[in-house]
C-alpha cells in the first residue's frame, strides 16, 4: 500500500522504500536559453539577466557545458555546477554563470567568447529521490546514486553519480559503480563491503535537455522580431 502527501508543491511518498522525494518540474529546451542568455550578456558583457520564475518552482538544477570538437563527434566538458538541494529556478541563472567560470567542478579557465559557436548546454534536473537501505537497490542509466559514509574516525564523506554517470558504467556491478562513485569523494581508505553496507543512500532519477548555440542564436532572433512587432503594434495602438 503506498500513501501520499503534499506539502508545498512537493510530493512524499511512502512504500516498501523509505521516503521518496518529487517534484514538478522537467527539464527542456526553454530552460536552456537562460543559460545561455546568462553566458552571453552576464557573463561577458557584465550585464544582469533575471529569469522570471512565476511559478515560484524549486528543484535540484545542474547546469554542464560541452565544447564540440572540430570535424569530430567528440565533446569536451568545459564546466558543470548545480547542486542536490533545491533551489528557486531563477538561480538557474547563476548556476550557469558559475559553471562557466574558473573554480567550476570542470572548469580549468573561464568560457571564452570565441568558444560560443561550437558550444551546448545540458541541464539537469534530478528527480524521485529514494532512500535504499539496500545497496544494490537500484539500476544503472535509470538511476543515479548519492552516498554518505564516514570512515572509521567519524570523518563524513560524500559522492554523487548521475543517471548518465551511471550509464557509463552499466557493464560493471553495482558494487564496482558505487567504489567508482566513493573514489569521487576523496575518501583514500580502504573501501569494505561492511563500510558500503553501513552508508547512506539514495537513488534518484533525472530529466535532461540541452541546447546548442546555433539554435540559440535562431531563437534569439525570432525573440527580436516578435519584440519589435510587439513593439509596432503598440506605437500604432498609441496613434
Amino acid at each position: 500500500m503506498t500513501t501520499t502527501t503534499q506539502i508545498n508543491n512537493k510530493f512524499f511518498f511512502q512504500d516498501s522504500r523509505e521516503v521518496f522525494y518529487s517534484h514538478k518540474v522537467n527539464a527542456t529546451k526553454s530552460l536552456c536559453i537562460p543559460c545561455f542568455d546568462a553566458l552571453l550578456h552576464q557573463h561577458f558583457r557584465k550585464k544582469k539577466v533575471h529569469f522570471d520564475n512565476k511559478d515560484k518552482l524549486r528543484c535540484p538544477l545542474f547546469v554542464r557545458w560541452e565544447k564540440d570538437f572540430i570535424d569530430s563527434d567528440t565533446k569536451f566538458v568545459r564546466g558543470l555546477a548545480g547542486t542536490m538541494e533545491p533551489v528557486d529556478l531563477e538561480k538557474i541563472v547563476d548556476i550557469a554563470i558559475k559553471s562557466a567560470s574558473f573554480g567550476s567542478d570542470l572548469a580549468y579557465y573561464d568560457i571564452m567568447e570565441h568558444e560560443l559557436r561550437r558550444l551546448r548546454v545540458i541541464i539537469t534536473i534530478p528527480n524521485h529521490f529514494e532512500s535504499i537501505s539496500d545497496y544494490q537497490d537500484w539500476q544503472p542509466a535509470l538511476h543515479g546514486i548519492k552516498i554518505n559514509f564516514k570512515n572509521n574516525i567519524g570523518k563524513e564523506y560524500s559522492a554523487v553519480f548521475m543517471p548518465e554517470d551511471t550509464e557509463c558504467h552499466k557493464n560493471e556491478s553495482n558494487e564496482d559503480i558505487i567504489r567508482t562513485v566513493v573514489s569521487k569523494s576523496g575518501f583514500r581508505g580502504s573501501l569494505t563491503l561492511k563500510l558500503i553496507q553501513n552508508s547512506t543512500m539514495v537513488r534518484f532519477q533525472s530529466s535532461t535537455a540541452q541546447l546548442t548555440f546555433e539554435e540559440y542564436r535562431q531563437f534569439a532572433k525570432e525573440r527580436s522580431k516578435a519584440k519589435k512587432t510587439t513593439s509596432t503594434s503598440k506605437c500604432k495602438v498609441k496613434k
